[in-house]
Protein backbone atom coordinates (compact mmCIF):
# COMPACT_ATOMS: atom_id res chain seq x y z
CA UNK A 1 0.00 0.00 0.00
CA UNK A 2 1.70 2.91 -1.23
CA UNK A 3 -0.59 5.85 0.86
CA UNK A 4 1.18 6.90 3.98
CA UNK A 5 -0.54 6.25 7.25
CA UNK A 6 -3.69 8.68 8.03
CA UNK A 7 -2.58 10.79 10.61
CA UNK A 8 -4.25 13.30 12.62
CA UNK A 9 -3.98 16.44 10.92
CA UNK A 10 -6.16 13.82 7.72
CA UNK A 11 -8.63 13.33 10.10
CA UNK A 12 -9.37 17.21 10.92
CA UNK A 13 -8.86 18.08 6.91
CA UNK A 14 -12.19 15.19 6.28
CA UNK A 15 -14.97 17.48 5.74
CA UNK A 16 -17.24 14.97 7.39
CA UNK A 17 -15.18 14.80 9.96
CA UNK A 18 -14.63 18.26 10.70
CA UNK A 19 -17.79 18.89 10.92
CA UNK A 20 -19.57 18.84 14.27
CA UNK A 21 -16.23 16.59 15.70
CA UNK A 22 -14.12 17.88 18.79
CA UNK A 23 -10.76 18.07 18.42
CA UNK A 24 -7.67 18.59 20.87
CA UNK A 25 -5.52 20.19 18.32
CA UNK A 26 -2.99 17.27 17.32
CA UNK A 27 -3.71 15.01 20.12
CA UNK A 28 -7.17 13.76 19.34
CA UNK A 29 -10.56 13.83 17.55
CA UNK A 30 -13.96 13.06 18.48
CA UNK A 31 -17.14 12.50 16.06
CA UNK A 32 -20.17 11.35 16.38
CA UNK A 33 -21.72 9.91 13.11
CA UNK A 34 -26.12 9.63 13.36
CA UNK A 35 -27.78 8.03 10.66
CA UNK A 36 -27.02 8.61 6.80
CA UNK A 37 -23.92 10.81 7.87
CA UNK A 38 -21.49 8.10 7.24
CA UNK A 39 -21.48 7.56 3.63
CA UNK A 40 -19.15 10.39 2.71
CA UNK A 41 -16.53 9.30 5.49
CA UNK A 42 -15.99 5.58 5.48
CA UNK A 43 -13.14 5.26 2.54
CA UNK A 44 -13.27 3.14 -0.47
CA UNK A 45 -14.06 -0.11 0.38
CA UNK A 46 -11.58 -1.83 -2.02
CA UNK A 47 -8.65 0.27 -0.17
CA UNK A 48 -6.98 -1.19 2.81
CA UNK A 49 -6.19 1.83 5.38
CA UNK A 50 -3.45 2.78 8.40
CA UNK A 51 -3.61 4.89 10.83
CA UNK A 52 -1.03 6.43 12.41
CA UNK A 53 -2.50 6.12 15.52
CA UNK A 54 -5.10 4.67 17.27
CA UNK A 55 -8.83 4.27 16.16
CA UNK A 56 -11.51 3.10 18.16
CA UNK A 57 -15.07 3.26 17.01
CA UNK A 58 -18.44 2.67 19.01
CA UNK A 59 -20.67 0.90 16.77
CA UNK A 60 -24.25 2.38 18.24
CA UNK A 61 -26.31 1.00 16.12
CA UNK A 62 -26.01 -0.46 12.57
CA UNK A 63 -23.51 -2.74 11.09
CA UNK A 64 -19.90 -2.49 10.41
CA UNK A 65 -17.30 -4.92 8.70
CA UNK A 66 -13.76 -4.98 9.41
CA UNK A 67 -11.01 -6.60 7.50
CA UNK A 68 -7.83 -7.27 9.07
CA UNK A 69 -5.53 -9.16 6.63
CA UNK A 70 -7.94 -11.73 4.90
CA UNK A 71 -9.74 -12.15 8.89
CA UNK A 72 -13.33 -10.24 8.71
CA UNK A 73 -15.23 -9.53 11.63
CA UNK A 74 -18.60 -7.76 12.33
CA UNK A 75 -19.33 -5.28 14.88
CA UNK A 76 -23.27 -4.39 15.27
CA UNK A 77 -25.73 -2.83 17.81
CA UNK A 78 -23.51 -1.58 20.73
CA UNK A 79 -20.14 -2.78 19.70
CA UNK A 80 -16.95 -1.32 20.28
CA UNK A 81 -13.64 -2.02 17.81
CA UNK A 82 -9.98 -0.47 17.70
CA UNK A 83 -7.66 -1.02 15.02
CA UNK A 84 -3.88 0.05 16.50
CA UNK A 85 -1.58 1.85 14.96
CA UNK A 86 -0.31 0.43 11.55
CA UNK A 87 -2.33 -2.21 10.76
CA UNK A 88 -3.60 -2.40 7.60
CA UNK A 89 -7.52 -2.94 7.62
CA UNK A 90 -10.83 -2.48 5.22
CA UNK A 91 -13.39 -1.02 6.85
CA UNK A 92 -17.27 -1.26 5.38
CA UNK A 93 -20.54 -0.52 6.37
CA UNK A 94 -23.28 -2.53 4.74
CA UNK A 95 -25.90 0.27 5.10
CA UNK A 96 -25.11 3.95 6.04
CA UNK A 97 -28.45 4.77 6.10
CA UNK A 98 -28.88 3.32 9.56
CA UNK A 99 -25.47 3.14 10.95
CA UNK A 100 -24.97 5.16 13.77
CA UNK A 101 -21.62 5.40 15.39
CA UNK A 102 -18.64 7.16 17.78
CA UNK A 103 -15.40 7.27 16.72
CA UNK A 104 -12.35 8.65 18.32
CA UNK A 105 -8.55 8.81 17.04
CA UNK A 106 -5.77 9.44 19.00
CA UNK A 107 -2.44 10.63 17.45
CA UNK A 108 0.64 8.91 17.45
CA UNK A 109 2.23 11.93 19.64
CA UNK A 110 -0.68 11.60 22.09
CA UNK A 111 -0.01 8.00 22.01
CA UNK A 112 3.25 8.76 23.34
CA UNK A 113 2.35 10.93 26.60
CA UNK A 114 0.03 8.21 27.94
CA UNK A 115 0.91 6.32 30.41
CA UNK A 116 -0.43 2.88 29.22
CA UNK A 117 0.76 0.12 27.63
CA UNK A 118 -0.83 -0.30 23.87
CA UNK A 119 0.21 -3.41 23.75
CA UNK A 120 -1.96 -4.55 26.78
CA UNK A 121 -4.52 -3.12 25.01
CA UNK A 122 -3.09 -4.62 21.05
CA UNK A 123 -2.67 -8.27 22.48
CA UNK A 124 -6.40 -9.23 22.67
CA UNK A 125 -7.17 -7.06 20.31
CA UNK A 126 -5.20 -8.44 17.08
CA UNK A 127 -4.27 -11.88 18.09
CA UNK A 128 -5.03 -14.45 15.62
CA UNK A 129 -7.94 -16.20 18.39
CA UNK A 130 -8.97 -13.21 19.23
CA UNK A 131 -11.70 -10.64 17.68
CA UNK A 132 -11.05 -7.46 17.37
CA UNK A 133 -14.57 -6.41 18.01
CA UNK A 134 -16.25 -6.34 21.50
CA UNK A 135 -20.11 -6.07 22.27
CA UNK A 136 -20.42 -3.86 25.18
CA UNK A 137 -23.38 -4.68 27.91
CA UNK A 138 -25.82 -2.02 28.76
CA UNK A 139 -23.49 -0.78 31.51
CA UNK A 140 -20.94 -0.61 29.82
CA UNK A 141 -22.03 1.09 26.71
CA UNK A 142 -23.35 3.81 29.35
CA UNK A 143 -19.72 4.21 30.74
CA UNK A 144 -18.49 4.33 27.44
CA UNK A 145 -20.61 7.18 26.28
CA UNK A 146 -19.51 9.22 29.31
CA UNK A 147 -15.97 8.85 28.14
CA UNK A 148 -16.62 9.54 24.98
CA UNK A 149 -18.95 12.72 25.65
CA UNK A 150 -16.23 13.85 28.57
CA UNK A 151 -13.38 13.64 26.16
CA UNK A 152 -15.80 16.02 23.50
CA UNK A 153 -16.02 18.47 26.05
CA UNK A 154 -12.59 18.96 27.21
CA UNK A 155 -11.74 19.58 23.44
CA UNK A 156 -14.36 22.00 23.33
CA UNK A 157 -13.31 24.17 26.24
CA UNK A 158 -9.85 24.04 26.43
CA UNK A 159 -8.92 27.13 28.57
CA UNK A 160 -5.67 26.28 29.93
CA UNK A 161 -4.05 24.24 27.41
CA UNK A 162 -1.68 21.79 29.60
CA UNK A 163 -3.97 21.46 31.96
CA UNK A 164 -6.64 20.45 29.17
CA UNK A 165 -4.23 18.08 28.18
CA UNK A 166 -3.50 16.56 31.72
CA UNK A 167 -7.18 16.05 31.95
CA UNK A 168 -7.64 14.60 28.65
CA UNK A 169 -4.91 12.32 28.89
CA UNK A 170 -6.32 10.56 32.28
CA UNK A 171 -9.78 10.36 30.87
CA UNK A 172 -8.36 8.71 27.56
CA UNK A 173 -5.83 5.92 29.88
CA UNK A 174 -9.23 5.22 32.25
CA UNK A 175 -11.38 4.86 28.71
CA UNK A 176 -8.56 2.63 27.05
CA UNK A 177 -8.40 0.47 30.53
CA UNK A 178 -11.57 0.12 31.11
CA UNK A 179 -11.81 -1.36 27.31
CA UNK A 180 -8.92 -3.86 27.50
CA UNK A 181 -11.22 -5.13 31.11
CA UNK A 182 -14.10 -5.45 28.55
CA UNK A 183 -12.39 -7.41 25.87
CA UNK A 184 -10.35 -9.64 28.55
CA UNK A 185 -14.10 -10.50 29.47
CA UNK A 186 -14.76 -11.39 25.87
CA UNK A 187 -11.76 -13.39 25.41
CA UNK A 188 -12.75 -15.68 28.55
CA UNK A 189 -15.63 -16.62 27.21
CA UNK A 190 -14.42 -17.21 23.77
CA UNK A 191 -12.34 -20.10 25.28
CA UNK A 192 -15.16 -23.21 25.50
CA UNK A 193 -16.01 -24.01 28.66
CA UNK A 194 -16.27 -27.77 28.16
CA UNK A 195 -18.50 -30.42 29.89
CA UNK A 196 -16.72 -32.72 31.86
CA UNK A 197 -14.49 -31.52 34.68
CA UNK A 198 -11.25 -32.37 33.17
CA UNK A 199 -12.14 -29.84 30.28
CA UNK A 200 -13.25 -27.17 32.62
CA UNK A 201 -10.32 -27.41 34.54
CA UNK A 202 -8.46 -27.30 31.53
CA UNK A 203 -9.92 -24.18 30.23
CA UNK A 204 -10.19 -22.83 33.91
CA UNK A 205 -5.92 -23.35 33.46
CA UNK A 206 -5.69 -21.57 29.84
CA UNK A 207 -7.83 -18.50 31.28
CA UNK A 208 -5.41 -18.29 34.12
CA UNK A 209 -2.60 -18.55 31.50
CA UNK A 210 -3.68 -15.90 29.50
CA UNK A 211 -4.41 -13.62 32.92
CA UNK A 212 -0.54 -14.55 34.13
CA UNK A 213 0.83 -13.90 30.69
CA UNK A 214 -1.06 -10.60 30.45
CA UNK A 215 0.30 -9.46 33.79
CA UNK A 216 3.86 -10.34 33.61
CA UNK A 217 4.69 -10.67 29.84
CA UNK A 218 7.16 -7.76 30.09
CA UNK A 219 9.27 -9.70 32.87
CA UNK A 220 8.81 -13.83 32.34
CA UNK A 221 9.18 -15.16 29.00
CA UNK A 222 9.97 -18.56 29.95
CA UNK A 223 6.51 -21.26 29.65
CA UNK A 224 7.89 -22.55 32.51
CA UNK A 225 7.36 -19.19 34.59
CA UNK A 226 3.48 -19.80 33.91
CA UNK A 227 3.35 -23.66 34.83
CA UNK A 228 5.19 -23.30 37.61
CA UNK A 229 2.20 -20.55 39.08
CA UNK A 230 -0.38 -22.98 37.62
CA UNK A 231 1.15 -25.78 39.42
CA UNK A 232 1.45 -28.08 35.96
CA UNK A 233 4.31 -29.23 33.49
CA UNK A 234 5.30 -27.07 30.90
CA UNK A 235 4.37 -29.86 28.26
CA UNK A 236 1.23 -30.12 29.60
CA UNK A 237 0.58 -26.31 30.18
CA UNK A 238 1.42 -26.25 26.16
CA UNK A 239 -0.76 -28.50 25.07
CA UNK A 240 -4.22 -27.39 26.89
CA UNK A 241 -2.77 -23.54 25.51
CA UNK A 242 -2.64 -25.13 21.92
CA UNK A 243 -6.07 -26.65 21.59
CA UNK A 244 -7.75 -24.21 23.65
CA UNK A 245 -6.47 -21.71 21.34
CA UNK A 246 -4.59 -22.86 18.04
CA UNK A 247 -0.99 -21.34 19.28
CA UNK A 248 1.29 -22.63 21.64
CA UNK A 249 2.07 -20.84 25.28
CA UNK A 250 5.51 -19.47 23.93
CA UNK A 251 3.91 -18.30 21.10
CA UNK A 252 1.09 -16.38 23.05
CA UNK A 253 4.24 -15.02 25.27
CA UNK A 254 6.02 -13.76 21.87
CA UNK A 255 3.37 -12.02 21.01
CA UNK A 256 3.32 -10.30 23.73
CA UNK A 257 6.53 -8.97 24.18
CA UNK A 258 7.24 -8.56 20.02
CA UNK A 259 3.65 -5.94 20.33
CA UNK A 260 4.99 -4.56 23.59
CA UNK A 261 8.58 -3.85 22.34
CA UNK A 262 6.92 -2.56 18.47
CA UNK A 263 5.07 -0.14 20.65
CA UNK A 264 8.33 1.28 23.04
CA UNK A 265 10.26 1.19 19.40
CA UNK A 266 7.80 3.83 17.59
CA UNK A 267 6.25 5.45 20.29
CA UNK A 268 8.04 5.41 24.14
CA UNK A 269 11.32 7.92 22.43
CA UNK A 270 13.28 5.11 23.77
CA UNK A 271 16.67 3.96 22.60
CA UNK A 272 16.55 0.19 21.74
CA UNK A 273 18.75 -0.25 24.88
CA UNK A 274 16.45 1.27 27.36
CA UNK A 275 14.02 -1.00 25.43
CA UNK A 276 15.88 -3.74 26.08
CA UNK A 277 15.92 -2.69 29.81
CA UNK A 278 12.43 -2.26 29.70
CA UNK A 279 11.80 -5.99 29.21
CA UNK A 280 13.35 -7.49 30.99
CA UNK A 281 16.52 -8.32 28.67
CA UNK A 282 20.03 -8.99 30.04
CA UNK A 283 21.52 -6.29 27.50
CA UNK A 284 20.43 -4.87 23.95
CA UNK A 285 22.21 -8.07 22.05
CA UNK A 286 20.25 -10.71 23.39
CA UNK A 287 16.95 -8.52 22.91
CA UNK A 288 18.28 -7.80 19.15
CA UNK A 289 18.32 -11.35 18.48
CA UNK A 290 15.30 -12.81 19.96
CA UNK A 291 13.22 -9.49 18.14
CA UNK A 292 14.80 -9.94 14.98
CA UNK A 293 14.17 -14.04 15.15
CA UNK A 294 10.89 -13.01 15.76
CA UNK A 295 9.96 -10.48 13.28
CA UNK A 296 12.53 -10.61 10.40
CA UNK A 297 14.32 -7.04 11.33
CA UNK A 298 16.56 -5.75 13.88
CA UNK A 299 14.99 -3.66 16.71
CA UNK A 300 16.79 -0.53 15.05
CA UNK A 301 16.06 -1.39 11.38
CA UNK A 302 12.20 -1.44 12.82
CA UNK A 303 12.22 1.76 14.70
CA UNK A 304 13.32 3.60 10.99
CA UNK A 305 10.78 2.07 8.99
Amino acid sequence: MNRPPYSIEDFQRHPAIAAGGAALKGDYIIRHFGAGELSECLPDAETPVRFEGLLMTFVRRGEIRITFEDREFTATDNSIFAIPPHITARIISRNTDETELTIAYLSREFLQILNFSIAAFSGPVVLEHSSPVCRATPEDAEILDKYFSLLARTALRSIYPRLTRHCASNLCVAMLYHCIEMFMRQLEVTIPSGAQTNQKTRNTHVREFIRLVHANFSRERSVSFYASALCVSPKYLSSMVKEATGRTAARWIDDYVVMEAKNLLRYSGKNVQQVAYTLNFPNQSAFGKYFKHLTGMSPTEFQKS
